[in-house]
């Protein structure tokens, strides 16, 4: 008995916060149920039309998926040539679900939400466990605090997680540089050749990906990756090395994507403003976001957190000397995301870029918190009263635990959490009446013998899954799109 004891006593020490992971974990998952259940009304629309059409009509000819991977490439192909360059997105975003049978479509925001969820523990493990030295424990307990301000606080769920097209060009893509960088990370750290080789080798083909995915996202991971290089190159560490399969993978198809004739074409059909704008306009767009998302769920996810970020800045090995620094990095890194966009259209982007604004947001905030602490209490020699152990104060997390709770049962400032949103749709019936119309709308959309189709308009618009729109759920069902996807003659909306 006695040895059965000792084996699990490493519990003894840090039972309370693996019981606050398990809590975490548990409220997460909870709250993805709604997310998941009111993804199965999802619909396509606008450019999940246009994009998919030829892998859709591949499909219904053959039902080959090799006909349909070529139909999506010669998407990609035509697209490069016609409207923009980032081929190996378009490849993914002509696969919309919905292309082998409309009732696949909801499978889209299931994919998107495991992706931001297992690349985020993925890089978190990574960053936070490997590279810093925190507990696995600690790195999911901060992976999984992110990963509840990024389901529940985006600025557009709607266009982040259940409009395939837009959130697999960059939610999608996001989470891609999530891998990139825990890649890069750990073909830095890991001390076996063919492990570190193994890694390399990954963060090369993920680097060709996010180079040609959404051009913020490659911004920023060509920035980060070329920071990485060049502190381990001063460090005088030759493992910098390591990052330069990566980087040239990213450069490269990075390149070619900004090359693409259709770039020149989608241009012209905006007034994009000048290099040195775009920085100044990045940087005023970067100050307004930074205030107006620091709300007080934002708030209190960072409080709940500071006793362990205080922990483990207690327990890393690094001096922490340059908060001022690191926050002049972080603010620029967070302001290059928007460069792109004022760059091509002169403008702050579509909320769906705001999507992956918001995820890098949280994560900067929670690095400068923890790099804060650990440059505070090595200047002014800060140190917990005599018999406290670095951990949790009960007190605390249940104080935070609480103030979540109520912050969930309200809409403080026009705040909703998504799952509170879309619980609301489902259980009013509201995302019901949905599904019937969608159903009543494609059985005459996929009724071969029927050319000529009139549709009913939507009478309901969960605002969780289609955003707000003065059209309501119409909103980008433009009936020539339908027409092309469904090979209809004429489609009229009523």
């Amino acid at each position: 008995m006695e040895k059965l004891i000792a084996r699990f006593g490493f519990l003894k020490a840090r039972w309370p916060e693996r019981l606050i992971c398990f809590v975490l974990l548990l409220l997460f998952v909870a709250l993805l149920v709604p997310m998941v259940g009111i993804g199965m009304y999802a619909f396509p629309r606008s450019d999940d039309l246009t994009y998919g059409a030829a892998a859709h009509q591949a499909w219904l000819e053959t039902g080959s998926l090799s006909a349909v991977l070529s139909a999506a490439v010669g998407e990609a192909s035509r697209t490069y040539m016609e409207w923009q360059g980032t081929f190996p997105a378009v490849v993914l975003m002509a696969l919309q679900p919905g292309v082998f049978g409309d009732a696949w479509y909801a499978v889209g925001p299931v994919v998107l939400l495991s992706a931001l969820t297992l690349s985020t523990l993925f890089f978190c493990r990574a960053f936070f466990h490997r590279f810093l030295g925190a507990s696995r424990t600690r790195a999911r307990i901060v992976a999984l605090t992110w990963l509840l301000a990024d389901t529940q606080l985006l600025p557009a769920a709607w266009e982040g997680f259940y409009w395939y097209n837009g959130a697999i060009y960059y939610t999608f893509f996001f989470a891609l540089s999530l891998c990139l960088f825990a890649l890069a990370l750990l073909a830095i750290l890991e001390d076996r050749a063919g492990r570190r080789r193994v890694y390399a080798a990954l963060a090369c083909l993920m680097g060709a990906l996010v180079g040609g995915g959404n051009y913020p996202t490659a911004l920023l991971s060509a920035l980060v990756l070329v920071l990485m290089a060049a502190l381990l190159a001063i460090g005088k560490n030759r493992r910098w090395r390591a990052l330069l399969p990566a980087l040239v993978s990213l450069f490269a198809v990075f390149a070619l994507s900004v090359a693409a004739p259709g770039n020149a074409t989608r241009a012209a059909s905006y007034e994009g403003a000048g290099a040195l704008a775009s920085v100044v306009k990045a940087l005023y767009f970067a100050a307004g976001s930074f205030g107006e998302w620091l709300t007080f769920p934002v708030l209190a996810l960072l409080v709940f957190l500071c006793p362990l970020l205080w922990s483990m800045a207690k327990q890393a090995r690094f001096s922490f000397r340059y908060p001022l620094l690191v926050a002049v990095i972080s603010f620029g890194f967070f302001a290059a995301q928007a460069c792109p966009t004022y760059y091509a259209m002169n403008s702050y982007g579509p909320t769906r870029f705001h999507d992956i604004v918001y995820y890098s947001y949280i994560f900067l905030l929670i690095l400068n918190l923890y790099y804060g602490m650990g440059w505070a209490m090595r200047k002014y020699a800060l140190r917990l009263p005599e018999g406290k152990k670095p951990g949790y104060p009960w007190a605390l997390a249940a104080f935070v635990f609480v103030a979540i709770v109520v912050v969930g049962s309200y809409r403080p400032a026009g705040i909703e959490f998504t799952s509170v949103s879309a619980a609301r749709s489902l259980l009013s019936g509201e995302a019901a009446q949905l599904g019937r119309e969608t159903q009543a709308r494609l059985a005459l959309l996929n009724d071969a013998s029927q050319m000529e189709v009139e549709l009913e308009a939507y009478t309901v618009c969960p605002e969780v899954l289609l955003g707000e729109h003065d059209e309501g759920a119409d909103a980008g069902m433009f009936p020539e799109y339908l027409e092309a996807y469904y090979g209809k003659d004429s489609v009229v909306i009523r």
